[in-house]
């Protein structure tokens, strides 16, 4: 988020915390989808973790 954003949300009353960009310890996601129309397969893996997603 840029600064001035961040900065208003704190003047507001927010605890505003900076994370590391990708911190490893929020988890990570893969996931599969299937396109209902197409019947297109898609796949993604999350890049904070040696993780794999394949649709086949």
């Amino acid at each position: 988020m840029p600064n001035g954003v961040i900065e208003e949300m704190r003047r507001r009353g927010h605890d505003v915390e900076i994370l590391p960009r990708l911190p490893a310890q929020h988890g990570a996601v893969c996931a599969v989808m299937r396109d209902p129309r197409t019947g297109l397969k898609h796949a993604g893996a999350d890049p904070r973790r040696e993780a794999y997603a394949l649709a086949w």
